[in-house]
């Protein structure tokens, strides 16, 4: 199958350049041939899978900006050689496909599989030999695309996802700067801090015993729901105001409470401070080591009669308080009840949005950033 050029899938096969129809099957055989003659010459797990994974349907279809199919594609491919033979699977350097995988979701708009997948093919480069590391100037040094990605570093331009990669990094900057000029925050809080102690530690957790090297292996499903947060905001924004009905407003309803479940978990899985409160409400209102952290100086009411209660008096001047009491009654409207009758504009929804990525940012700053190590 040399060549390889993907023209169409019909039916579980495929259709390459040489006009002839291939299963699945025959595609993970032809990846187990080629791994196995590599690993005659001694080489590296990537070295063995980059070359013909960069060619199979999953890049082949993104090629064409048919990304939807290439996800379906590389996610048939990869159960495909799972079912075939799992112990060659979990031998096998899914790195590649994973990466592809993720690029394309996100060319589709599917945040979650996306995200899912860059974590994935990080761990995956991880496990090949790839290094992760920040200097004493805070410049990244020797990551693959995928971790790359995860580190927001934008100064590697050696990734397919590069275009992705700056938009989440200027998200970010965008977010931390309007952070910094509230009430109440973090004044100081940088991306880099958020690069150095948070992410690079949700990659490489600290080579120690105790609770919070097991609570920073956990991580990184908050740094990607971070990620996922600020590039489905923006997708979400764009299609707001198309159908200004009080009618379905399930997918803005979903995207906020998303956000405020990253809040609540970024308080949970804290290496600072332990509490024994689990709702929300509790933890901001009744731990007294908490309140004096975060800043919270009264008590955060935890739900609105109305969700069009919650649009009363936003305004872009708020204190960080403020920011997370709407967080958590957002948390609440929204995680009871999904069809509230709104007319929320666009406007107002980036307000909303905003106010719970600044009480994540908070956590953070309050948190995790400058913890002894």
């Amino acid at each position: 199958m040399a060549n390889i050029d993907i023209m169409d899938i019909k039916d579980g096969m495929i259709l390459f350049n040489e006009n002839c129809y291939y299963p699945y099957e025959d595609l993970v055989n032809y990846i187990k041939m080629h791994y196995q003659f590599a690993e005659k010459n001694d080489e590296k797990p990537s070295n063995k899978t980059n070359p013909i994974f960069n060619h199979l349907p999953v890049n082949a279809l993104r090629s064409y900006y048919r990304y939807p199919e290439s996800v379906e594609s590389g996610i048939k491919l990869m159960d495909e050689i799972h079912k075939n033979d799992s112990e060659f699977y979990e031998a096998l350097h899914k790195g590649t496909p994973y990466y592809w995988i993720a690029c394309s979701a996100f060319q589709s708009h599917d945040y979650d599989t996306a995200t899912y997948f860059f974590n994935a093919a990080a761990e995956e480069d991880i496990r090949d030999g790839a290094q992760i590391n920040m200097d004493d100037k805070n410049v990244i040094t020797g990551t693959s695309p995928a971790l790359s990605f995860m580190m927001l570093d934008v100064n590697n331009k050696n990734q397919a996802a590069i275009n992705l990669t700056e938009e989440v990094h200027k998200s970010f900057i965008t977010c931390i700067e309007k952070y910094n000029v509230l009430q109440g925050c973090v004044s100081d809080l940088s991306l880099i801090k958020i690069q150095r102690d948070f992410i690079l530690r949700s990659i490489k957790p600290k080579e120690t015993e105790g609770s919070e090297s097991q609570k920073s292996l956990n991580w990184q499903p908050l740094v990607t729901s971070m990620i996922a947060f600020l590039l489905e905001w923006k997708y979400k924004a764009s299609y707001i105001n198309l159908y200004p009905k009080t009618g379905n407003y399930f997918p803005f309803f979903s995207h906020l409470f998303k956000g405020c479940l990253v809040f609540e978990s970024l308080l949970k899985m804290n290496p600072s401070l332990e509490f024994t409160q689990n709702s929300l409400g509790d933890i901001l209102n009744s731990n007294d080591e908490v309140k004096e952290k975060l800043g919270i100086t009264s008590r955060l009411r935890g739900y609105s009669s109305s969700f069009d209660g919650l649009l009363v008096g936003l305004s872009e001047n708020f204190s960080i308080q403020e920011a997370m009491g709407k967080a958590l009654k957002i948390r609440n409207n929204t995680g009871h009840n999904l069809a509230w009758e709104t007319q929320m504009t666009k406007e107002q929804y980036n307000q909303l949005a905003g106010m719970v990525f600044s009480s994540c940012l908070h956590v953070l700053a309050k948190l995790y950033l400058c913890q002894e190590e």
